[in-house]
């Protein structure tokens, strides 16, 4: 039996890799909704202030801040309540001398309002005043317009990744969609005789196919897209035939078994045929893992992973994965 040949360790199949290969930068545009673990393709600017208005961060009293200047609780500012305004609605009313309105934790102020008395720091009068009993300086207990965010400040970067935060503050801006890369592709074949579709009863001597549904889940999990083209036999033209679909439907592909050196492993050859430069290394310095094929096809990587379901994840993550996230 041949020998196995070019043994790299993974770092550096992937540096041998990394110059045939460039990253996705075709750009699209997507709900923000759904844009969860999607990469920004381009600079997103704010449309608006945020908040819009000035809006209390307290429940209390909506004041003139000069009007409690001196209070205490020994001689508290009176002030008649001249207004409600609940969180939602909007108000015109404009405050007096030594008036105040009724305010609402992220609720508007009066408009001409410059502070926020809490709650906790007054007490009734009558049933139209109340008596602050410490005074407020300007800007106190207030969120002011555009304290969050500003018009036109940048968000967003190139090559962020969206996390659900991210999704909240776009969505606060009234940002519902969003320029995000293209998600890559990644077709995934399985090989091999003995294989069955899951949902089959093998027969003896065969097993039900694993690899395909695990590999496809790693790569959604990579926020990449799977693309499975199916079960193929361990013969030299089906493979070609499915390894062409692949690589003409996707960014990437991944051959499941078939990297070995046996007489019915034929995975090197297929990638040979595929495009240039063709295969790069065949076998890597890691147990389990060992018999891994890295190959490149006209710019597409190619990758021929052990059938063992451990062996071929761990190789999917030490080469597979650092690929997609480029």
């Amino acid at each position: 039996m041949p020998e196995f040949f070019n043994v790299r360790s993974p770092s550096q199949a992937f540096d041998d890799l990394r110059p045939h290969i460039s990253a996705i930068t075709e750009c699209e545009i997507t709900p923000t909704k759904s844009a969860l673990g999607r990469v920004i393709a381009d600079e997103i600017r704010s449309p608006e202030d945020l908040p819009s208005f000035p809006k209390s961060s307290m429940d209390g009293f909506s004041v003139r801040a000069r009007d409690t200047f001196g209070a205490s609780e020994s001689l508290p500012a009176l002030l008649e309540v001249v207004a409600d305004i609940p969180t939602g609605s909007s108000s015109d009313v404009e405050l007096s001398v030594a008036e105040a309105a009724v305010a609402y934790t992220g609720g508007m102020l009066a408009g001409n309002a410059d502070a926020v008395v809490m709650i906790e720091r007054t007490q009734p009068a009558d049933e139209t005043s109340i008596e602050v009993l410490r005074p407020v300086a300007p800007g106190e207990n207030v969120v002011h317009a555009g304290e969050d965010v500003r018009a036109g400040d940048a968000l967003f970067g190139p090559g962020h990744t969206v996390r659900p935060q991210d999704i909240g503050g776009l969505l606060a801006l009234g940002i519902t969609e969003i320029p995000v890369l293209r998600k890559t592709r990644v077709a995934i074949v399985s090989t091999g005789d003995e294989l069955v579709p899951p949902e089959d009863k093998p027969p003896p001597g065969n097993i039900r196919d694993i690899n395909t549904y695990t590999i496809a889940a790693r790569v959604a999990q990579c926020g990449a897209e799977p693309v499975i083209i199916g079960l193929v036999p361990d013969e030299y033209e089906p493979q070609l035939q499915a390894a062409r679909d692949g690589i003409r439907t996707a960014d990437a592909l991944i051959f499941s078994a078939g990297s070995s050196l046996s007489t019915r492993d034929m995975t090197a050859d297929v990638f040979n045929q595929l495009g240039e430069p063709g295969v790069l290394l065949h076998g890597i310095s890691i147990k389990p893992g060992k018999p891994t094929i890295v190959a490149v096809a006209d710019g597409k990587p190619l990758f021929g992973l052990p059938g063992n379901p451990v062996s071929a994840l761990v190789v999917f993550d030490l080469l597979v994965a650092p690929t997609i996230h480029l």
